[in-house]
């Protein structure tokens, strides 16, 4: 068994250093799973083993970015407004630092689905977390982001 997740953290990890590599030179909808695959050294029966498609690969890396910003910004004992600070500043500062990804993709045909991804996976769980920490905030919170 750990055998098996060595190798399945090094495929995903191969694959992730390619997707980032590709993702500064073309958009999503531009990429081939057959490019990454080859940039990553991952055959392709490999990929179609854990992803179902490109797409479901860029969810996986999403999420991935989620549970980065969500460890960056989390500091226990946090009053509202420095949650709410150290929040913004690591998603600005998160998207400084990867806007290759998000200018190429932003304007692709496939854009809708990366806005949903936003939502789902950055937007909403830090609403969320929001919600759990400051509960008699959270209505105007919920208000002026509807």
């Amino acid at each position: 068994m750990l055998e098996f997740d060595l190798k399945r953290k090094k495929t995903y990890s191969a694959l992730i250093r390619a997707f980032e590599e590709l993702m500064r030179e073309k958009s999503i909808d531009e990429l081939s799973v057959q490019e990454l695959c080859r940039r990553a050294e991952v055959g392709r029966n490999t990929f179609y083993s854990h992803f179902e498609d490109k797409y479901a690969f860029f969810q996986y890396y999403i999420s991935l970015q989620k549970e980065i910003i969500e460890s960056a910004a989390s500091v226990p004992g946090d009053d509202f407004i420095q949650f709410r600070v150290r929040t913004a500043e690591t998603l600005f500062r998160y998207f400084k630092e990867n806007r290759f990804i998000w200018e190429k993709n932003i304007k692709a045909p496939s854009a809708w689905m990366l806005r949903d991804m936003i939502k789902d996976n950055v937007k909403a769980p830090l609403l969320e977390e929001l919600k759990n920490r400051h509960p008699d905030k959270f209505i105007w919170i919920e208000l002026g982001l509807q």
